[in-house]
């Protein structure tokens, strides 16, 4: 009898045992409020929490990297991630991925102007963002590029009078400014920023990732409205 007991037991367990959990690779460039490092330097943010409600339920956890653009770009191209959050319009990524149906959130782009700006005709951008077009336009204009990997330091680069112009997305730009703005630096005055544009960002599959086709399911049956 006992030795029933134990085999039903066991039997029980096989067949109910959550299956193993495979960790996927995500990955996003430091964008407040979604994504942000810590003072201890772990990536922390609202897409955590996001995430973990689509892996849900699911045969998968997730390891989250918030990065310079150029090590997020790096590590879809090698195959090192399986996922990221992009939009549709980055050229170096074209090819590359796959994208949610639904967007993952709509970002709005801001154009900012510095009139006390010490280097005129200039403007402060992220690496590898065209910003739907709008930095483009701009450099064509004459416009020259002062190009960073840090959404802070082009934030600052510009608020501190280092570039004339900025291209950036509003709520990072928001984020970092507020911070400058509680430390010691000088009042920041004269800044004008305008809303030019707006963009949906995607929860994008590498398409090299050996689980692309169950990744791609997964986040389609599970994403089913934007973020805020």
């Amino acid at each position: 009898m006992k030795t029933l007991l134990l085999t039903l037991v066991l039997v029980s367990g096989a067949v109910f045992a959550k299956p193993p959990e495979s960790t996927m690779q995500l990955g996003m460039v430091i964008f407040p409020p979604f994504t942000i490092v810590d003072d201890g330097g772990s990536c922390q943010g609202t897409l955590n929490d996001l995430m973990t409600n689509v892996f849900k339920e699911s045969t998968y956890n997730f390891h989250l990297t918030c990065a310079s653009p150029k090590r997020i770009y790096r590590s879809i191209t090698n195959n090192s991630l399986d996922l990221s959050i992009n939009v549709k319009t980055t050229k170096m990524l074209e090819g590359l991925l796959s994208y949610s149906e639904i967007p993952f959130s709509r970002l709005t782009i801001i154009q900012g102007r510095n009139p006390n700006a010490k280097e005129k005709n200039t403007v402060s951008l992220l690496y590898g963002f065209d910003y739907n077009g709008h930095a483009k336009r701009l450099i064509d204009s004459g416009v020259a590029p002062v190009h960073s990997n840090s959404v802070e330091v082009v934030t600052n680069a510009f608020l501190l009078g280092r570039t004339e112009y900025l291209l950036a997305y509003k709520r990072p730009y928001e984020h970092f400014k507020q911070k400058l703005e509680l430390s010691d630096t000088p009042p920041i005055k004269d800044i004008i920023i305008e809303e030019v544009d707006s963009i949906d960002a995607f929860i994008a599959v590498n398409k090299g990732s050996k689980e692309h086709d169950k990744l791609i399911s997964l986040v389609n049956s599970r994403w089913v409205r934007a973020a805020d």
